[in-house]
């Protein structure tokens, strides 16, 4: 259950890019989320996305299981004419932090998604 958790917040929040890859969620923050973490993660990074000036910090928590999490935008670009964002995402669940950093871009509907991956590299967790 815990792993479908964890994909479900990627899928949502970054796309098919990353949620094949699970092997880096195994002991991760992430992976010790439950639905309503889950949720409050990706209402902020999506809210992050969209109002947080670069640089700046939108911190979530959830007071009934004490996790907690910082998503900072450190920067905005364009991408083949998208909008994009690099999102620095910490999270403090249960005793165990974690830090990735993934580049999002604005879909015509509005969502956020890692971009497809280009010539010299994969686009998503740095």
């Amino acid at each position: 259950m815990k792993k479908i958790l964890a994909l479900g917040i990627l899928g949502v929040l970054a796309g098919p890019g990353i949620a094949g890859n699970v092997q880096f969620l195994k002991d991760s923050a992430i992976s010790k989320m439950n639905e309503e973490d889950l949720g409050l993660l990706r209402s902020s990074a999506r809210n992050a996305l969209d109002y947080t000036a670069d640089g700046e910090s939108r911190r979530w928590e959830n007071a009934g299981t004490g996790s907690t999490g910082v998503l900072t935008p450190l920067a905005t670009y364009d991408r083949d004419g998208s909008l994009c964002r690099k999102l620095e995402i910490y999270n403090d669940v249960r005793g165990v932090t974690g830090r990735s950093v993934f580049d999002f871009c604005r879909q015509p509907d509005g969502s956020w998604k890692v971009p497809a991956p280009g010539p010299g590299g994969a686009a998503g967790q740095k």
